[in-house]
């Protein structure tokens, strides 16, 4: 009988592509192989410059380097912008490319293995150490020491996200099982460790955590089951079975001179960098008897051998993407479905952005972040909105989408719409500080500090009013409530002081005028009529009731914290710190706060912050006309 009657074998190499057609007749042992085409490709090849597959790669210096199986280097990448302090490296196999981390352009970069179509995936890190690829879910995963989280990204980088940020101290090397659905990765900071969890992030658990000061490399062996880690401190290279068990050494120091610190598996035998001599050596798994391979000219860090058998198998995430919108996450004999933007579905498959999510302002983007009560992560709701200029200040405009900021670089005030296009509402400003929105007159509030006053414009109309022009020092920030009909403000002047006074800047008065500093942004408790601000100066969060009672000091200055602005959110503030470039949750109720970590990319310099949620209550009160062609605020 016939079995398998037509295969199609492709195989590229050289930029050649060869198609043979495969016949087998089982009862005769025949094997028939007819060439039915060959061809010349005219993109780039992802194969070395010999045509064959390079042996491994590893990063040198400021360079990727490949080196063949005799020990041949030839560079593939060498120095330049791009390419400043590569550390760690992996390949997917398939694809012909190679994927790297720069630790100080806080980057994750790809290109084909011959060096050609390199790009940038993942900006905003801060120490990217570890790097690994999962062949079959097609993603990268990576550890970043300076933000001291292990997260994930999609092959072209649009979809990244946090996986883990809690008890993690320096995170240093990471390997996969995509077919068994775990990671692992080591930790070298005050209580070094190594670690696994699925790939989702769940069921963590620690392997090894005695005997291990600073565990460095980290690789596997899918057919041994094994685990291989090089400890850079005590200069010795161990093993263990995948579940820390049968641990044993393999190279130290007493017996051999060597500062390893990447470490790679083919076959038998153990490929690792050393930072004395600048060496790549190969020791046999079985009888520890080493040798060196090759001698580069800088110092080498990550190592990964490139062969096409190390990555085979499938797993729930290997076809179709698991059925997933957006990320697919391995685990062992299943799949999880995650999200980069917005919040999984009641199918657990798609992603939608939340009702509720707050409204960011960094040095170049507007993100829209979600956070969850009683969690330590803040996720991504929206993709992050690009700006033209550094924007401070946000509102939006929930009836139709639209988002507004303050260009502090033009002094002008800007609107986004849901397409992403900009045009400006208001010019002709000298500082511009915050905004506040009418959502019942379709009007925005702005504080000018350069030219101390309060105004109003109108949203779609060349309109403008300034509300009050006396009495500011340098005016700061603002708060409305629509439906009482109230403005309140900042002014951190040389008397500093909080404000209020009808949207018509009629009956203005002074809430509080003492225990100020530079009183920042301002939010509003509506149901309550409790004002919360955030003092840049003194770096504490205050509160008062809008009458001027109740005036108290929620959180006193402490060394790691320093606030911007502000907002409210059930049982919490939210505030922007530019110290910990992210944002902070503080419970009103038990006075105690959570740094968020902030999925990719990081937050630089968070500024404005407002909740961004479902329809606001329409004002109850009467409405003042400003204009005759019904500039309307009260």
């Amino acid at each position: 009988y016939e079995c398998g009657a037509i295969d199609l074998v492709r195989h590229i190499c050289g930029s050649v592509l060869i198609l043979m057609k495969f016949s087998i007749k089982s009862d005769e042992i025949l094997v028939h192989i007819e060439l039915i085409g060959l061809f010349v490709l005219l993109g780039p090849s992802p194969c070395g410059a010999d045509g064959h597959d390079p042996m491994f790669v590893v990063v040198e210096a400021s360079s990727i380097q490949s080196l063949s199986v005799s020990g041949s280097i030839s560079t593939i990448i060498g120095p330049s912008p791009e390419i400043l302090k590569p550390v760690a490296i992996d390949v997917f196999s398939s694809e012909g490319r190679m994927y790297w981390s720069d630790v100080r352009l806080g980057t994750i970069s790809t290109s084909y293995i011959n060096g050609t179509a390199n790009k940038t995936i993942v900006q905003k890190l801060s120490v990217p150490d570890g790097l690994a690829v999962d062949w079959l879910g097609r993603l990268v995963y990576f550890t970043d020491t300076g933000l001291n989280v292990i997260g994930v990204t999609n092959l072209e980088g649009t979809y990244t996200m946090i996986l883990l940020v809690d008890n993690l101290d320096e995170p240093r090397a990471i390997a996969l099982d995509p077919v068994g659905g775990y990671m692992y990765w080591t930790d070298w900071g005050a209580f070094p460790k190594i670690e696994k969890a699925y790939m989702s992030g769940r069921r963590r658990e620690t392997l090894i955590d005695t005997g291990v000061l600073w565990p460095n490399g980290l690789a596997l062996d899918l057919i041994r089951r094994r685990l291989y880690w090089a400890d850079a401190l005590t200069d010795k290279i161990e093993t263990s079975l995948l579940d820390g068990s049968a641990r044993r050494s393999i190279l130290q120091k007493s017996l051999t001179d060597i500062h390893p610190f990447g470490i790679a598996v083919i076959d038998s035998e153990l490929y690792w960098s050393n930072w004395k001599g600048n060496g790549i050596h190969k020791t046999s798994i079985d009888s520890g008897a080493t040798t060196l391979f090759a001698t580069l000219t800088g110092r080498p860090f990550g190592i990964v051998g490139y062969k096409s058998s190390r990555q085979a198998g499938t797993n729930a995430c290997s076809r179709d993407n698991g059925g997933c919108e957006q990320l697919c996450l391995a685990e062992p004999s299943s799949a999880l479905c995650a999200c980069s933007f917005g919040v999984l579905q009641e199918d657990y498959k798609t992603c939608k952005v939340p009702g509720q999510y707050f409204l960011v302002t960094d040095n170049s983007s507007i993100r829209g972040l979600s956070v969850v009560e009683g969690e330590t992560m803040a996720t991504n709701a929206i993709q992050p909105i690009p700006t033209s200029h550094k924007a401070e200040a946000v509102q939006f405009d929930s009836k139709t989408g639209r988002v507004f900021y303050t260009n502090v670089v033009n002094n002008t005030i800007i609107q986004v719409d849901k397409d992403g296009s900009e045009k400006i509402v208001l010019t002709n400003l000298s500082d511009i500080e915050g905004i506040g929105f009418d959502w019942t007159a379709n009007n925005l509030y702005f504080v000018d500090s350069g030219y101390d006053v309060i105004g109003v414009t109108a949203v779609d109309r060349p309109l403008r009013k300034d509300m009050i022009t006396s009495g500011l020092d340098e005016p700061r920030s603002i708060v409305l409530d629509p439906v009482e009909g109230m403005m309140y403000w900042t002014d951190w002047g040389l008397v500093p002081k909080i404000e209020g006074a009808y949207m018509s800047g009629a009956s203005r008065r002074t809430v509080l005028d003492r225990g100020l500093g530079w009183p920042n942004g301002i939010t509003l408790d509506r149901e309550t009529k409790t004002l919360y601000w955030a003092d840049a100066k003194l770096d504490r969060i205050g509160t008062c009731k809008t009458d001027g009672t109740a005036c108290s000091i929620l959180l006193y200055s402490t060394s790691d914290l320093h606030p911007f602005g502000v907002a409210f959110f059930g049982s919490y503030l939210v505030w922007t710190d530019w110290r910990l470039s992210t944002i902070v949750l503080f419970n009103i109720h038990v006075s105690n706060y959570t740094a968020m970590k902030v999925q990719f990319p990081a937050l630089a310099k968070p500024s404005g912050i407002v909740l961004r949620d479902s329809l606001p209550k329409d004002g109850i009160l009467s409405i003042l006309l400003l204009f005759c062609d019904q500039l309307i605020a009260w």
